[in-house]
């Protein structure tokens, strides 16, 4: 079956320019035929039927025409639609078609023989109805047909669908460049769709296909060398030379040298421990990680009491603003990261509070337990954590926690996923 070189229906349409004061009774489509293989059919008669249709490509038919044309030497034909042989639809003529009621189509159909039995070959939307009904918005472009937003194109003569053509103060015949801001004097730059800042194009006249030719502008800078940056890879991070870095990591605290449950981002060396003699308030941006203490502390404005805090099963880890009372203590300061959460939770008597910690994470606790008093319940079941030796408890996700016992119970540690 022979039929049009898909590519170039949309690409091909092209609305004429009116010289009366009315809108134009016809717009000029321009495709190449083909046949099954993609060759072009050369010097050839053939049949078209034009359909315009309303509301989608299998709504109703507006207007149906045909024409019997030859094409030229390179498969190439040009018919006007709206003037060809009347042959039905809902408009009593070309005229009549409401085109404010949209939207519509053209659906194309060929005989390869110049007959009459017609085989579709494409339907596209008319994305922009063809005629100067609508160029309401383009200020000043006196017969700029359809350049909807081309602020003012004062002289942009027949700038057809050059919809975002900003200042092309002179781009005559500039068709179909729909995003040619700056054409100056694009004069004939057909179909250079995206040809911004393309100035003094001139006679571009076949540029189909150009899609991409961004600012085509000479280079003020001839240097080939003062341009070229190193991207360099070091540990987990990649970084381009005179530019931004990126830390590449698998998404786990526990990458940090030296990290442990305890102390998940490791412990830092040589002057980073601070001796804290009495009370002491945590950093905003910082994690306090305590590893020496007296085997009580107090966080004042924790719970309901004086925030008295067992510094057992393994010593605190405090979140950034944390207050902290009565810390003969030593620790270091940490970054504060996404990849943990530090969390320190107020469990009521007497069941009188739970948490549950989220699916998908754990809970490491570090304090807040002691063997004398063990009340902690893991979804209502109470376990006895010190029958051995241990450092910190990790708990999974959906477990539900809550304090058995008949005093308030303070926990500290840390969320993680």
């Amino acid at each position: 079956m022979n039929y049009l070189k898909p590519g170039l229906l949309l690409m091909g349409m092209l609305l004429s320019l009116m010289v009366f004061g009315q809108s134009p009774q016809s717009f000029s489509y321009q495709a190449v035929a083909t046949d099954v293989n993609g060759d072009e059919l050369t010097q050839q008669d053939i049949g078209i039927k034009a359909v315009i249709l309303s509301g989608s490509i299998t709504g109703t038919v507006q207007w149906e025409e045909l024409h019997y044309i030859t094409t030229d030497e390179f498969g190439l034909f040009t018919i006007n639609i709206g003037e060809g042989n009347p042959n039905g639809g809902a408009a009593p003529q070309f005229q009549d078609i409401n085109w404010s009621n949209g939207p519509f189509f053209l659906r194309i159909e060929m005989d390869v023989n110049g007959g009459s039995t017609f085989v579709p070959v494409g339907t596209n939307q008319l994305l922009s109805v063809p005629f100067s009904l609508y160029a309401d918005e383009s200020e000043k472009a006196g017969s700029a047909v359809y350049a909807d937003s081309s602020a003012v194109a004062e002289t942009a003569i027949t700038a057809t669908f050059a919809d975002s053509a900003g200042i092309t103060e002179t781009a005559s015949f500039a068709f179909s460049a729909d995003t040619a801001q700056f054409a100056d004097t694009s004069s004939y730059a057909q179909n250079a769709f995206a040809a911004i800042n393309a100035n003094n194009a001139l006679n571009a006249q076949s540029a189909a296909f150009a899609q991409a030719a961004y600012i085509a502008i000479s280079d003020e800078d001839p240097d080939s060398t003062n341009e070229i940056q190193t991207l360099e890879f070091s540990g987990d991070t990649l970084s381009i030379s005179e530019g931004n870095y990126i830390t590449l990591s698998s998404g786990s605290v526990f990458n940090f040298p030296g990290a442990t449950l305890n102390y998940p981002q490791g412990i830092p060396g040589g002057g980073s421990f601070i001796f804290i003699p009495d009370q002491y308030t945590v950093p905003p941006d910082k994690i306090f990680y305590i590893v020496a203490s007296e085997e009580e502390i107090r966080l004042p404005g924790v719970g309901s009491g004086l925030g008295n805090h067992i510094t057992q099963p393994h010593l605190p880890m405090l979140p950034p603003n944390s207050m902290i009372d009565n810390c003969h203590c030593i620790g270091f300061l940490a970054d504060n990261t996404n990849l943990i959460s530090p969390v320190v939770l107020v469990l009521l008597p007497n069941g009188g509070s739970t948490f549950t910690i989220p699916v998908g994470s754990y809970l490491v606790v570090k304090s807040g337990l002691d063997a004398d008093n063990s009340n902690l319940s893991l979804n209502n079941i109470l376990i006895d954590f010190f029958s051995t030796e241990i450092e910190a408890i990790v708990i999974p996700g959906g477990i539900q926690i809550k304090n058995t016992g008949t005093e308030e119970m303070i926990i500290t540690g840390y969320l993680g996923s």
